[in-house]
């Protein structure tokens, strides 16, 4: 947990210990700390000094001129002028106060040259009867560094203005009755009264009403503020040590830059307000507030500058009621074990108690790394409602990061909203967005909302809303929903061996319903064994997963460190309904064993799946899943897709995955059915496997793909298929609703309905349909379908006969070749089910014949005297070799046998005779007339001989050729 980082960052700040200057002592300066000892003063002779005594005496003159130089008044208040008067009694200890100043009302007004205060010097404005407000301005050209204690001897609030910049170093510390602002601002305005201005100085007039705006008019180059302290600030109100800059609880610290860097130091606020932002460009910054506490407005276009939290810088505000932080920059770093911390403290609170929230605001980017976060917590035994933790950005990233709002008391958790422009990048194993009811806590969990342009879970990232389990006890209460709305691409990536990924929990133990996770973007992608999880395993229905993408959403892969496939799950161990699953998209796609997974491993029934979307695939053992091992019923999956349904592939290597998972020693356990793709809605305990439905115009199972809804104990679930073209089985696929197995008492056999133009098989695939049982009833399938190509029907006898067994256990239609449907009970066959095949009461197959399948020997048919052959026509026609198949209603065989009986050679006529053919005779001449042997011939008087079919007339010229036969 974040918090145990924190506290280890916490104690070895506690531990410090500084060598301090002057050999000063842990207390801060002695009474006699600004003058030489007396055995100094009596070593020195006026006659005769020594050389080591001398150089003694100018070195504590020196450094005693410097720490009052240090701090001087400048003359722009004339006769109000600041005075500094040293080694006056404060608290009971020696220290420099600042008296004088121009009082309006209930303002008073100092003005300095310089302003520095040593490490070890104290220094304090007086706090005149009657004053609210001490507005001190610097008006040379150095920065200030506050390096010892800064204090008011009062309740008036302190206000600090450098336009040159203000540094507080690593044992700085404030001792002030009120508020503390401290600004790199040129002026601060009062109202319509005018300005205090530390670059033009000016006698203040009527500035009698509170400071309202902070000007900036003229941005010195490199101007900050830096807080590194880590002096003592004594205790919280939980009673752990505080350290860094402190203000009264209840009231508020503000630094105004120019740029803030806090190189490990910290600011507390306890119950009170923390704000530190500033301007990069000439604009004004809004103060508002009354006479105790302050808040800053920024508005305008005016470019923000840069606030960074490093090496362990830390900012407090929780307490009873719990306080607030505010950033508001251009760039914001939150580095190397940095953190904020608000909320209501440990035993702390009341019932009406409301914690104060954590506000970052940036224009550009946002970064928290190594370690660093925000928590803003009901701490354990506390009471009252937790504030929210508020990002607004350019981009935002963690790295190694945690934003927390749990509930460990009793009351509400505060929510995270997190708004980026840009991208929000979520990464590294030690990463968590986390709201949610502690171990002990009671009350309800926060929501987690995610908005921007694209979001990237990755490497062992989190997010939770959950009921956590603790080391005795759970939380009670709802959890909260996680919402993300994204314009671009939502990726949660695997790979690392913590899992990645968004979680919606109700642990063991736990009571109360578990949150929704809603998302909603252009894409989105889960791979390499990252998880989306709206699970229960306590006392609580489980929440929904709704996942909307208008582009595509790609389910793909496992871990490969731990094995685990990726998967988005709903689940339940209770005896309360598992969540449901939706997902609306234009491409949906769960791949290389992936799944989605509506699961019930206790007495409630699992959630359903809804897939709408115009294509759907489930390829290389991608799974759809509604299954439930305990007493609950299985759930429901339902596909639509208005362009195609594909299922098809294994995934190769799951059984390298249960192999590495195993020797992983996790427990959780490989949750693929198989290696096969498919839709399963399964029931593996007592209850009743799931229904399923597809909705789309085509539906194709290729190798092994399948449609399950099978039932070890219970009845099989059924199966409702409208396709409006084709349904397409290939390579051993199949569509199921079995009851039992050997060894079980399995129900009856579900039922199976497919409406659709064609169903389409190829011969000797083994693709199968069955609703059969092992000992009930078999089920029913209702097939109506213009044409069913490549199945048929199998009665227990003739899948009996064929198998040559009887034995129940080996009666099964996959163990042929043929595509097969069966509805038969396997022990008992008077219990068979039913097979209803519909076909239309038009059948396009009147009028056809139905081929002889007998190999025809067509040599035989092959004749010397074509003349015979083709006394019928011009055809010449063979069958049973190849081209159709003997029936209309079997596929066509890509294989078909052809064999050449065709006569290559040509005879040759005698030159000598001339053959004219008549081609002025019509087509209805050519097809009607018979073909005869010539019985004789004739000579034209051009020389033309012409055959003919009656011996001839007239008398031969001559006997040297004979007659042809045809």
């Amino acid at each position: 947990m974040f918090s145990q980082l924190v506290g280890v960052g916490s104690h070895s700040l506690r531990t410090i210990s500084r060598v301090r200057s002057w050999g000063l002592t842990t207390k801060g300066l002695t009474k006699n700390s600004l003058k030489p000892s007396k055995s100094i003063w009596e070593s020195i002779n006026f006659a005769i000094v020594s050389l080591p005594a001398l150089v003694g005496f100018l070195v504590f003159a020196c450094w005693s001129n410097t720490a009052i130089a240090q701090i001087i008044p400048d003359e722009t208040l004339g006769a109000e002028a600041s005075l500094v008067t040293p080694n006056a009694d404060i608290k009971g200890i020696p220290g420099d106060r600042i008296d004088g100043g121009a009082i309006r009302n209930n303002n008073i007004f100092h003005s300095f040259r310089e302003f520095n205060i040593s490490e070890g010097q104290r220094v304090y404005f007086n706090n005149p009867e009657g004053i609210i407000n001490i507005i001190g301005r610097v008006t040379g050209a150095n920065p200030s560094n506050i390096l010892g204690v800064l204090g008011v001897n009062g309740n008036a609030n302190l206000f600090l203005i450098n336009p040159n910049g203000i540094i507080f170093g690593r044992n700085a510390r404030l001792d002030v009755g009120g508020s503390f602002v401290v600004s790199t601002a040129n002026a601060l305005q009062f109202g319509n009264q005018g300005f205090f201005s530390a670059t033009n100085p000016e006698t203040p007039s009527l500035l009698t009403v509170n400071p309202s705006a902070f000007l900036f008019n003229q941005i010195a180059t490199n101007t900050s503020i830096q807080n590194n302290s880590v002096a003592s600030a004594g205790f919280d109100l939980a009673g752990f040590r505080a350290f860094g800059l402190r203000v009264p609880n209840g009231r508020s610290l503000l630094l105004v830059g120019g740029n803030i860097s806090m190189d490990g130091g910290n600011l507390n606020a306890f119950d009170g307000r923390v704000e530190l932002g500033g301007l990069a460009s000439p604009g004004t910054v809004g103060l508002q507030g009354d006479s105790s506490n302050f808040r800053l407005n920024f508005v305008g276009d005016a470019a923000r500058a840069d606030v960074s939290l490093t090496n362990g810088a830390r900012v407090f505000v929780d307490g009873n009621a719990g306080g607030s932080i505010i950033v508001n920059a251009q760039n914001l770093d939150i580095l190397e074990n940095s953190a904020l911390f608000a909320g209501i403290g440990q035993a702390l609170g009341s019932v009406n108690a409301q914690a104060g929230d954590v506000t970052l605001n940036a224009t550009g980017a946002i970064r928290f790394e190594q370690s660093s976060g925000i928590e803003n917590l009901v701490a354990r035994n506390a009471t009252g409602n937790g504030g929210d933790i508020i990002i607004s950005s350019g981009s935002l990233s963690l790295n190694n990061s945690v934003l927390n709002t749990s509930m460990n008391g009793q009351g509400n958790a505060g929510s995270i909203l997190l708004r980026a422009s840009d991208s929000i990048l979520i990464t590294g194993n030690r990463t968590g967005i986390s709201t949610g009811v502690g171990s002990r806590g009671v009350g309800k969990g926060g929501d987690i909302d995610i908005s921007a342009s694209s979001l990237s879970i990755k490497d062992g990232a989190q997010l939770q809303s959950a009921i956590f389990l603790g080391d005795t006890s759970a939380g009670q209460g709802n959890a909260g929903n996680v919402n993300i709305d994204v314009t671009g691409a939502v990726t949660i990536d695997g790979l690392k061996q913590r899992p990645t990924g968004i979680y919606s929990l109700v642990s063991r133990g736990g009571r109360g319903k578990g949150g929704n996770i809603t998302i909603s973007a252009s894409s989105f992608s889960l791979t390499n064994g990252a998880n989306v999880f709206a699970n229960t395993n306590g006392q609580g229905d489980a929440g929904t997963i709704q996942i909307n993408a208008t582009d595509f959403v790609n389910i793909s892969g496992a871990s490969a460190t731990r094995g685990d496939s990726s998967e988005i799950s709903t689940r339940t161990t209770s005896p309360n309904r598992g969540g449901d699953i939706i997902i609306n998209t234009r491409s949906f796609r769960v791949s290389d064993g992936a799944l989605v997974n509506a699961r019930t491993d206790g007495d409630g029934n699992g959630g359903n799946i809804t897939v709408n979307a115009g294509r759907v695939e489930a390829i290389n053992g991608g799974q759809l899943l509604s299954t439930a091992s305990g007493r609950g019923d299985a759930g429901q999956i339902k596909v639509n897709a208005n362009d195609r349904v594909t299922v098809n592939g294994i995934d190769a290597t799951l059984s390298d995955r249960v192999a590495r998972y195993a020797q992983s020693g996790q427990t959780r356990g490989i949750l693929n059915l198989g290696n096969a793709s498919g839709f399963y809605v399964l029931s593996q305990g007592l209850g009743r496997a799931g229904n399923i439905e597809v909705n789309s115009p085509k539906v194709q199972l290729d190798n092994t793909g399948r449609l399950t809804a099978d039932s070890v104990s219970g009845d099989g679930g059924n199966i409702k298929l409208a396709v409006g073209d084709v349904l397409l089985l290939r390579r051993g696929s199949f569509i199921s609703a079995t009851a039992g197995t050997a060894g079980t008492t399995g129900g009856d056999g579900g039922n199976i309905d497919i409406k659709t133009n064609f169903i389409v098989t190829v011969p000797s695939e083994n693709s199968d349909i069955t609703a059969n049982a092992f000992e009930g009833s078999g089920g029913k399938v209702n097939i109506t379908a213009q044409s069913i190509f490549g199945i048929k029907p199998l009665s227990r006898q003739e899948l009996q006969t064929l198998l040559g067994t009887d034995d129940p256990e080996e009666i099964d239609p996959s163990k042929l070749l043929s595509n097969d449907i069966t509805a038969i009970s396997q022990k008992n066959p008077s219990l068979s089910g039913q097979v209803t095949l519909n076909t239309p009461e038009v059948d396009p197959s009147q009028g056809l014949i139905e081929l002889p399948a007998d190999i025809v020997d067509v040599a035989g048919l092959v004749n010397q005297n074509l003349c015979v052959a083709a006394s019928e026509g011009s055809e010449f026609i063979v069958t049973g070799r190849g081209g159709l198949p003997p029936s209309p209603r079997e596929v066509l065989n890509p294989d078909a046998a052809w064999e050449d009986w065709r006569i290559v050679e040509q005879q040759v006529l005698p030159k000598t005779i001339s053959i004219t053919s008549n081609n002025q005779l019509n087509k209805q001449d050519r097809e009607s007339a018979k073909i005869v042997e010539a019985q004789g011939w004739i000579v034209s008087a051009d020389g033309t001989v012409i055959l003919t079919a009656e011996p001839a007339v007239a008398t031969p010229q001559g006997t040297w050729l004979s007659p042809q036969g045809c």
